[in-house]
């Protein structure tokens, strides 16, 4: 089932670049001979005009077939005939309509759920950021001389840092000041989980079960809201803490858990799930969040898509340099088991709010990464088109070929390495 949702989100991702393509390629007047969704032989098809419209068998992806886009064309409605400017904007299109739609699956998210803003709203006591002054309600300004526009910005920079002090600059009651502190440091970390929410944090109430994750063990086995969990595997539970340390023993295996529901024993026997969480460092404190305001809303969506553009960038800088190793990177069996994971949540609602944050912040990614000047990639039709603009003549089609080729070679080599990562990491080797 998760697979299924990835692959689904995928194809929307893809569909929303391509359908960019599409748009700007019909406002251009350039013929289009083709728009597909998924990939492989035809199931069901349409012709609407001259483009014929198909669904294909492999639930993957999308593309537009223009004429004139990899051949030489006579046709004067022909993608290669057309003015640098037209096909410049199909060629950006793409990545626009990746970068739009996020902003409005943001935006309206961020209606429904609320934002998190800049200002400080819980601190660890024991954390450096407190001792180093930091209080509720201060404004993040700034981290080592760089400007926080949003939350995100903080963890981005955060992704990145080591043992070293940070420094932030805040501002309290109008007046701007600066902390230095060492982050707070946590290692990679590996834990089997049972998947429910419990009604309360510590004490007797944190054994009661508030929701059941979907897509898990625990939904499957019958677990439910009010369950009472009073022993795992013969050992008493009185506390949340005695959940965790039962499971921190534990290798994966199914474990026998009696509840009391309605004043009665009902045993079952639940298949924990696997949650790794990677090494992070963290300043100690977290944001506030807010929830209202029609323009703090707007503004804080289009701060939040800046962000994931910017953080796009940033992360390929250091991987470049070697801040960041090249275990880290996501291929595709990796991003269709994320987006498949957060299915496993609370209730349908939260789990559909997460599967939309998810794409867009995936659909940012690609709209971004289709920019680079890398060939194969709509960045590098760009960069030929500006050669060609400052040349007043095209570039030879055996040459463009050749690069487009070289940059095939490049992607499939990639996209090897990674898938090699993503099963690695789904084994539990990275």
């Amino acid at each position: 089932m998760q697979i299924l949702i990835g692959l689904i989100a995928i194809s929307v991702i893809m569909f929303i670049h391509e359908f960019g393509h599409f748009i700007a390629a019909k406002a251009c007047k350039i013929k289009v001979k083709e728009f597909s969704i998924f990939m492989g032989p035809k199931l069901f098809q349409f012709k609407k005009g001259e483009t014929l419209y198909t669904l294909r068998l492999i639930p993957m992806g999308a593309f537009v077939a223009m004429e004139g886009e990899e051949e030489e064309s006579q046709d004067d409605r022909a993608f290669c005939n057309k003015p640098v400017w037209q096909r410049a904007i199909v060629a950006f299109a793409g990545s626009f309509a990746n970068i739009v739609v996020a902003l409005l699956i943001f935006t309206l998210t961020f209606f429904s759920t609320g934002y998190i803003t800049n200002e400080i709203g819980s601190l660890d006591e024991a954390s450096g950021a407190y001792q180093a002054g930091l209080r509720e309600g201060d404004m993040v300004k700034e981290y080592n001389g760089k400007k926080i526009r949003h939350a995100l910005d903080l963890n981005v920079y955060m992704y990145a840092a080591n043992d070293k002090p940070v420094t932030i600059e805040y501002e309290r009651n109008n007046q701007s000041d600066t902390a230095t502190f060492q982050p707070v440091h946590y290692p990679e970390a590996k834990r089997y989980l049972l998947g429910f929410v419990p009604r309360a944090n510590s004490g007797l109430e944190s054994t009661v079960v508030d929701s059941v994750n979907t897509e898990t063990g625990a939904k499957r086995a019958g677990l439910q809201s009010g369950d009472r969990i009073v022993e795992i595997d013969g050992n008493p539970i009185k506390d949340r803490k005695d959940i965790a340390a039962v499971m921190d023993t534990g290798k994966g295996d199914e474990v026998e858990v009696k509840v009391i529901r309605n004043n009665q024993t009902v045993t079952m026997s639940i298949k924990p799930y696997l949650e790794t969480t990677p090494e992070m460092y963290l300043p100690g404190f977290y944001f506030k969040t807010a929830k209202g305001g029609f323009f703090k809303t707007i503004g804080n969506a289009w701060r939040y898509t800046f962000s994931n553009v910017r953080s796009v960038y940033l992360s390929l800088g250091w991987l470049i340099s070697g801040k960041v190793s090249l275990k880290d990177v996501m291929g595709p069996v990796g991003i269709i088991s994320t987006i498949g994971s957060v299915a496993r949540q609370p209730s349908v609602l939260i789990a559909l709010q997460s599967l939309l944050n998810t794409i867009a912040v995936i659909s940012v990614n690609l709209g971004v990464m289709n920019l680079l000047p890398m060939p194969a990639l709509d960045g590098s039709k760009l960069v030929i088109l500006l050669i060609e603009g400052l040349r007043k003549k095209p570039i030879p089609q055996e040459r463009e070929a050749m690069i487009s080729m070289i940059g095939f070679v490049l992607l499939i080599s990639l996209m090897i390495f990674t898938v090699y990562n993503d099963i690695m990491r789904l084994l539990g080797n990275r």
